[in-house]
């Protein structure tokens, strides 16, 4: 493996990465091109001697290789390019794969030697098909992903494998007690990673379905400026704007700047969406191995409808497609959500580095919406609408820090991975309020016939007089976890021996209409992966790992629920 970074050595930003350089070796056949920092990767079952560094406007290098140390590599301008660079696309030959896992997964081994089925779905993916969420579009692009859209986009709500997967952005666990994260809009979204199965590298906590990481567009020394808009059936309108480059003239601070404003109606009667964000990201690089890097999103949202969820006697498929249980007096659901985080990394030595993060999330929603109670024994075709109110506010703060070191024990080489993650989540909530009574305290109910739906009915909003200090609904979930991993390679590289464990408390303490319960765990949760490369594309691997999931609720007698441990 040969690694190194590619810079600029004079010009406007001397000392700046360099992306989109070609770096070959003919040795081991193969051609990479650096990445938004400079970076790059080379594999070859034999050894690399020597490799060729090309870039437009600049002298090529050719580089001896003489240690397994990362090289640091400068280009210099060429005078005697007069020519512009002219870019030329074609969507038969773009590059939709890759080979690397990010950063933001800790690890450092590509993924096709990995003992773990991890799918990586890259940002030229997302940018030609359009997708301007994860839901939808980019979880489509990953086998054995389904969506389950309950709450019109308040939350991913995707299932792999049986289960609902864990929401991760950046690498960290942002998933709240309830429905969210909300999906994250491609205008933010530089590649979604899926994780398929467990990952205690990542986090034990979570259905032991999987898991899928987000991570965000980042700052480059690069300048960038785009602008998108996209037009669409419903009345869809979305404009988008992604802004990056440096701000200082050594390229040591650098930014990165997303909007994005979308609105659409719907297929289904009375629903639409509208949509506003605002991302800007900070990042100061103090030297060629350290760096600290700032970012907040910011996200306003409005829906008709809070669910598309629909009910009949008659049976699945039996409404039309545009059928609703909602009436278009009562008001929108508004969502408005906030994130942020802080990174700083720094490299001690080429085989060694540290990385540490913070991030939270606050999400508060409002709104009326009518529900079906129960079955109309009666007149099952007409269905009871009674209106409920919901206020919540949900907040996750997460931090972690690890590190990454490789190193030798005689034939053996290393790749360890150690850290600790600490987690705390909140929910407080007015839910579920039923507000529209008759003097005497029975729900008043709004008659809608399936076989011939008439809408017009007029019901009354509703908004708690107290916002959340007359709450029915208090939960807190907290853990702290510790872990180690360590990749053992032996047989030239071909066969990876990868033995883990994480330890993990957890606490969690609920009160819902009035039931008190709480509950506490600690679990060491072991890992063992096998992985062997057969040819350099093809590899084979097992894994065995096991999760833990903390239960929020309480039972129907007021007492606590025990965690939902699984294993893989």
């Amino acid at each position: 493996v040969v690694t190194g970074v590619v810079r600029q050595t004079d010009g406007l930003h001397p000392g700046a990465p360099l992306s989109g350089a070609t770096v070959s070796s003919l040795q081991a056949s193969q051609t990479v091109t650096t990445d938004s920092t400079g970076h790059f990767e080379l594999h070859g079952r034999q050894a690399i001697s020597t490799i060729s560094v090309n870039h437009l406007g600049y002298l090529p290098q050719t580089v001896r290789v003489s240690s397994s140390q990362p090289l640091i590599i400068g280009l210099t301008t060429d005078a005697a390019t007069t020519l512009g660079e002219a870019v030329v696309t074609s969507k038969y030959y773009r590059q939709y794969t890759t080979k690397a896992v990010s950063s933001a997964l800790r690890l450092q081994t590509p993924l096709l030697e990995l003992s773990q089925n991890i799918q990586a779905v890259t940002p030229e993916v997302i940018f030609d098909q359009g997708s301007f969420n994860v839901t939808e579009g980019v979880s489509r692009n990953v086998s054995g992903v389904t969506r389950l859209e309950i709450s019109n986009n308040l939350g991913p709500y995707l299932f792999m494998r049986g289960g609902q997967i864990a929401s991760l952005r950046n690498g960290v666990d942002l998933t709240p007690i309830y429905r969210g994260p909300v999906p994250d809009d491609a205008a933010i979204i530089d590649r979604v990673e899926f994780v398929k199965g467990p990952s205690s590298f990542m986090n034990n906590i979570g259905d032991p379905a999987g898991s899928f990481n987000t991570v965000t567009k980042q700052p480059t020394a690069t300048p960038h400026y785009a602008v998108t808009a996209m037009l669409g059936s419903y009345d869809f309108y979305r404009l988008a704007a992604d802004l990056g480059g440096s701000i200082t003239k050594l390229g040591k601070l650098q930014y990165r700047f997303n909007a994005m404003a979308l609105s659409t109606n719907s297929f289904v009667q009375g629903d639409f969406n509208k949509r506003l964000l605002v991302a800007p990201v900070l990042k100061y690089q103090f030297s060629d191995r350290t760096y600290l890097a700032a970012e907040y999103t910011f996200q306003a949202f409005k829906y008709g409808l809070y669910s598309p969820i629909v009910m009949t006697p008659n049976g699945f498929g039996s409404l039309p497609r545009d059928f609703t249980i909602s009436e278009p007096s009562l008001g929108p659901i508004r969502s408005q959500d906030h994130s942020g985080f802080l990174t700083f990394s720094h490299q001690f030595s080429p085989n060694w580095q540290l990385t540490a993060r913070g991030a939270f999330l606050v999400n508060n929603a409002e709104g009326s919406y009518l529900w079906v109670t129960g079955v109309n024994t009666a007149s099952p075709n007409v269905l009871l609408r009674n209106p409920k109110y919901d206020l919540n506010r949900t907040q996750v703060i997460s931090q972690q820090s690890f590190i990454n070191g490789k190193f030798a024990t005689g034939s053996l080489t290393h790749q360890l991975l150690a850290g600790v993650d600490a987690n705390q989540k909140k929910f407080l909530a007015d839910s579920y309020v039923e507000y529209n009574k008759t003097a005497a305290g029975a729900l008043v109910y709004y008659p809608l016939d399936v076989n011939n739906p008439q809408y017009g009915a007029e019901v009354p909003g509703y908004a708690a007089p107290n916002g959340l200090a007359s709450r029915n609904t208090e939960q807190t979930i907290m853990y702290y976890s510790f872990y180690a991993l360590d990749e053992v390679a032996l047989l030239g590289d071909k066969l990876r021996i990868t033995p883990g464990l994480r330890y993990t408390a957890v606490q969690t303490n609920n009160l819902v209409l009035g039931a008190a319960s709480s509950s506490s765990d600690r679990v060491a949760t072991p890992r063992l992966g096998i992985s062997y490369s057969i040819l350099p594309s093809l590899s084979v691997y097992g894994l065995y790992d096991r999760t833990l999931v903390p239960q929020a609720g309480v039972t129907g007698t007021g007492g606590a629920i025990d965690p939902l441990k699984g294993s893989n």
